[in-house]
């Protein structure tokens, strides 16, 4: 498994059992949420993070 970052603060997830468990903020994700398209996520994430540098 490659390894995933948090969608709510970028820190990586730790997989525990059938979860996916941030242990920065909490948030979690279980098996029936890993079909997500890790790559978009990431993508969209980075254009974010992009626009709000860009912007004074």
């Amino acid at each position: 498994m490659s390894i995933q970052k948090c969608d709510r603060c970028a820190a990586q997830y730790k997989f525990l059992h059938c979860k996916l468990i941030c242990h920065n903020c909490g948030a979690r994700l279980d098996c029936s949420d890993l079909f997500i398209d890790w790559e978009r996520v990431q993508k969209t994430r980075q254009d974010k993070e992009k626009k709000q540098r860009e912007q004074p």
